[in-house]
C-alpha cells in the first residue's frame, strides 16, 4: 500500500492544471479595449483554449512534471500490510479483581464487534510464570488472579515472549482491557517495544469497598516486649467497627477493636503479649462485618534479623573490668544502629530470648566453645593483649583503601589468628583483615579489641558502621537467615534465585533451603499500592493512547526510510526523464519552426 511521510504536499497537486490555464493569464498579442478576462468576447476565450497537437503534448509533459514533483516532495513509500497479529489481553491483576468486574467485563466484550475480538482472549495471569516455591503458610484464593501488577513495559515483554513462541508476526497489535490503575500505568513512557497498543476500559465499573493493611513494623517498646505498628487504608466513607487480630502459628498474640472513622488512613498500634517469638512469622488479620474486597485483609510479617537484631554480650571478665575492656564502646555502637542489646550471664538467658548475635568478651575463646556449640553467630573479641602479643602487630599507619587493609586506626593491635596454637585444630580461616572463622566451632574471631578501652577505635572511625559490617558478614553464613517482609514483584535478595521479578510468589510465609546449608525465611504480601485503588482518568488514558499512536507512527516512518529513499530515487529519474523529454521536444519544435521560416524565405 502506497503511503506518504509528508502527505501535505499532495495538496499542491491542483497546480498541475496550470499548464492548461496559463494561456488565459497571458496578455494578448493585439491589445483590446478591455483587458479584463470576463469582458473578452467568447470566441476569443475559446480560441485561447484551443491547442495544437504539439502544444497538447507539451502541456501533458509539464503536467506530469508538476505531479511527479509534488509526489516526490510528499516522500512516498510502499508498505506491505504484513502479518498483523492481534492480541486481546485482560489485565486481571489484584487491583482489577473488584466486585462486579467480571460481570461488567463480560457485558463489555459482548457489545464489541465479535469479528474484531480474536479468540481466545488471554489473561495477564496466563503470561506470568508461577514460582516453584510454595508458602508454608498462606490464605486467600489466588487461583483466579495474578498477585503481581506489571507495568506496561513488563506487559509488553510478556506479550512478545508469548507471541514469539506461537507466531512470527511482522506487526503486533495488543488490545489491553484494564481498569488502568495509576500505580501500574503511570510510567507508561518506559515501554519501548514495537507494539501497537489499543486501550479499552469498560464503563460503569464500580470499585468495591476495600480495607487494606500496610506499613507493618515491629518496635521494641519495653524490656523484651514488642509493639506492632501499621496503617489501615480504605475507600469506605462511613464509620465501621473493625477487629484486628495478630496470630503466630495459630496462637493468638493480640486482638483489639478499631472504629473506622471514614478517613483515608488510620494508624494502629498494638502491644504483643509475651508469647511472641521474634523468629516466627506473624499473621495480621483485619475483620469487618461489611461485604468488602477481603483478599488483602491478611498480611504476613517476618522479622528481619539484620534490620533490628537482638545482640547479647557475654564476658569472662569481672563486673568492673568489663568496662575497661570495651563494653561501653561496643554497646554504644550497637545502640547507634538501633540494635537491642543485653548482657547474658547464664545459658537460660540465651534459651529464653534467642539473640541473633552473641559477642564474647574474654581472654580466651575456648571458654565458650563447648557450652555454646549449638549457637551460631558467635564472635569472640579478645580483651587481654598479653595473651596474644606474640601473634599480634601494631597498626602503625592509617588504613589504606587501595590495598584493602583493615579500617582499624593507627595504634590498634591486630591479631593473626591463623598463627594461634589451636589454629590448625580449629581450621581457622581468614575472611578479611578484621574477621577470622573457625568452622569446627562455628565461631568468629575479631582481629582487634586488645587495645586499651577501644578508645582510639571508637573516636577515629565510625565504629557503629564497622560493627554493622561485622554482623552482615557473619549473618551470611548463619544456618537460618530471616530476610524480612516483601511484596509481590519486589526484588528479593540474591540468595533467593528467581528467573525474573515477574515470577509469581503467592502471599504467605516461605522457608527455602539453599545448598542444604542455609534456610531462608521471609514473607510475601500483595503490593500495598494495588490495595489502594486509584484509577487513571479518561483524559490520562486518552493521553497515553495518543502517546503510543504517535510513537508507532514515528517508528513506522523510521522503518520506511529505506523504502522512501529507493522510491524517491526512481521518481527522480522519472522526473529527469520528463524534463529531458520536454527539452528535446522544445528543441525539436524550435528546429522545425526555423526550417519552415527558412523555407518561406527561399520560396519565390
Amino acid at each position: 500500500m502506497l503511503q506518504f511521510l509528508e502527505p501535505l504536499w499532495l495538496f499542491a497537486l491542483p497546480l498541475s492544471i496550470l499548464p492548461w490555464l496559463w494561456p488565459i493569464f497571458q496578455k494578448p498579442k493585439h491589445p483590446h479595449l478591455f483587458s479584463a478576462f470576463f469582458l473578452l468576447p467568447k470566441n476569443t476565450r475559446h480560441k485561447r483554449l484551443l491547442f495544437s497537437k504539439e502544444e497538447l503534448l507539451l502541456k501533458i509533459l509539464r503536467t506530469l512534471i508538476i505531479v511527479l514533483l509534488c509526489i516526490i516532495l510528499a516522500r512516498p513509500f510502499w508498505q506491505e500490510d504484513g502479518n498483523i497479529f492481534k492480541v486481546w489481553l485482560i489485565d486481571d491483576t489484584f487491583s482489577h479483581y473488584l466486585t462486579g468486574s467480571d460481570q461488567n467485563l463480560t457485558s463489555y466484550l459482548q457489545h464489541l464487534n465479535p469479528g474484531t475480538v480474536r479468540q481466545p482472549i488471554l489473561r495477564l495471569s496466563q503470561l506470568l510464570s508461577q514460582s516453584n516455591h510454595t508458602p508454608i503458610l498462606t490464605t486467600g484464593d489466588w487461583d483466579s488472579l495474578t498477585t503481581i501488577s506489571p507495568n506496561i513495559a513488563q506487559i509488553g515483554n510478556l506479550i512478545l515472549q508469548h507471541s514469539s513462541t506461537q507466531h512470527n508476526p511482522q506487526q503486533l497489535q495488543v488490545h489491553l482491557i484494564s481498569d488502568f490503575q495509576r500505580s501500574q500505568f503511570s510510567f507508561y513512557q518506559s515501554a519501548i517495544q514495537n507494539i501497537e497498543w489499543i486501550f479499552h476500559r469498560p464503563e460503569g465499573r464500580q470499585i468495591a469497598a476495600n480495607f487494606s493493611l500496610h506499613d507493618l513494623e515491629l518496635n521494641h517498646v519495653k524490656l523484651f516486649r514488642f509493639q506492632l505498628k501499621g496503617k489501615i487504608n480504605s475507600n469506605f466513607p462511613q464509620q465501621l467497627p473493625l477487629t484486628l487480630q495478630i496470630q503466630q502459628l495459630g496462637k493468638q498474640l493480640a486482638e483489639t477493636a478499631i472504629m473506622w472513622q471514614g478517613k483515608e488512613t488510620l494508624e494502629i498500634e498494638i502491644l504483643l503479649n509475651q508469647d511472641f517469638k521474634r523468629h516466627l512469622p506473624l499473621e495480621v488479620s483485619l475483620i469487618s462485618n461489611h461485604p468488602e474486597n477481603s483478599l488483602d485483609n491478611t498480611r504476613f510479617y517476618q522479622w528481619d534479623h539484620l534490620k533490628n537484631p537482638w545482640v547479647t554480650i557475654i564476658t569472662s571478665e569481672g563486673s568492673t573490668d568489663i568496662y575497661r575492656h570495651g563494653l561501653h564502646q561496643l554497646k554504644s555502637a550497637l545502640n547507634a544502629n538501633q540494635f537491642f542489646t543485653f548482657l547474658s550471664t547464664t545459658l537460660e538467658d540465651l534459651e529464653q530470648h534467642k539473640p541473633d548475635f552473641i559477642f564474647l568478651l574474654g581472654d580466651h575463646p575456648i571458654r565458650w566453645t563447648r557450652s555454646l556449640q549449638n549457637y551460631s553467630a558467635k564472635i569472640f573479641i579478645p580483651t587481654r593483649l598479653g595473651d596474644w602479643k606474640n601473634i599480634a602487630e601494631s597498626r602503625t599507619s592509617l588504613p589504606n583503601e587501595e590495598t584493602n587493609t583493615s579500617s582499624f586506626p593507627a595504634g590498634q593491635w591486630i591479631i593473626d589468628w591463623t598463627k594461634a596454637p589451636f589454629a590448625a585444630e580449629w581450621e581457622i580461616q581468614k575472611i578479611n583483615e578484621e574477621l577470622y572463622y573457625s568452622p569446627v566451632w562455628d565461631l568468629w574471631l575479631l582481629s582487634s579489641g586488645v587495645s586499651p578501652a577501644w578508645g582510639g577505635l571508637y573516636q577515629d572511625i565510625v565504629f557503629a558502621d564497622q560493627v554493622q559490617s561485622w554482623l552482615k558478614t557473619i549473618a551470611k553464613q548463619t544456618k537460618n537467615l530471616y530476610l524480612g517482609t516483601f511484596e509481590a514483584g519486589d526484588t528479593l535478595p540474591s540468595p533467593i534465585t528467581l528467573s525474573s521479578p515477574l515470577v509469581q510468589l503467592l502471599p504467605g510465609h516461605y522457608q527455602i533451603q539453599h545448598d542444604q546449608q542455609q534456610t531462608y525465611h521471609f514473607s510475601v504480601n500483595l503490593p500495598s499500592q494495588e490495595s489502594q485503588p486509584t484509577l487513571m482518568t479518561d483524559e490520562e488514558i486518552s493521553k497515553m493512547q495518543h502517546y503510543f499512536q504517535f510513537k508507532m507512527q514515528t517508528k513506522q516512518k523510521q522503518q520506511a526510510i529505506p523504502s522512501v529513499n529507493q522510491l524517491r530515487e526512481w521518481l527522480l529519474w522519472g522526473l529527469f526523464g520528463l524534463v529531458f523529454a520536454e527539452i528535446l521536444y522544445v528543441f525539436a519544435h524550435i528546429t522545425k519552426y526555423g526550417l519552415k521560416e527558412k523555407q518561406k524565405l527561399t520560396d519565390p
